[in-house]
């Protein structure tokens, strides 16, 4: 399951993963992009997360994901992730059964690290 759960995150993360040109800041890491997510999306974005789980055959409910655009490795990511109560709520969820935990580095350096829960259908 857990081989099926992560198959399901690397397929849902790269469909949504295009090439774009990066503005790096005088650090050396990336400048800060604002995605223009309002409230009216939340329902699309779910549907559409539930969707690719749905396509892939994962048969449990799709209960969260978290994800992480960032330069830290897996230890410091995690640790972002459990001190913001949002993220940590969704790691941390009673009725997860299956998870699925997996990153994508860029050519810049830049780690895509995503991490997908689900339940009991």
């Amino acid at each position: 399951m857990l081989k099926f759960m992560i198959s399901i995150l690397i397929s849902a993360f790269l469909l949504g993963c295009a090439p774009q040109e990066i503005q790096m800041a005088s650090d050396g890491k990336p400048v800060p992009k604002i995605y223009d997510m309002r409230a009216q999306s939340t329902a699309q974005i779910q549907f559409r997360m539930l969707d690719a789980a749905r396509r892939l055959s994962y048969a449990g409910d799709f209960l969260g994901e978290v994800i992480s655009e960032t330069f830290e490795n897996e230890l410091d990511t995690l640790s972002a992730w459990m001190e913001n109560k949002n993220t940590r709520a969704v790691i941390l969820d009673p009725n997860a059964l299956d998870l699925g935990f997996s990153w994508y580095q860029e050519p810049s350096g830049k780690i895509w690290w995503t991490l997908v829960v689900g339940g009991q259908a």
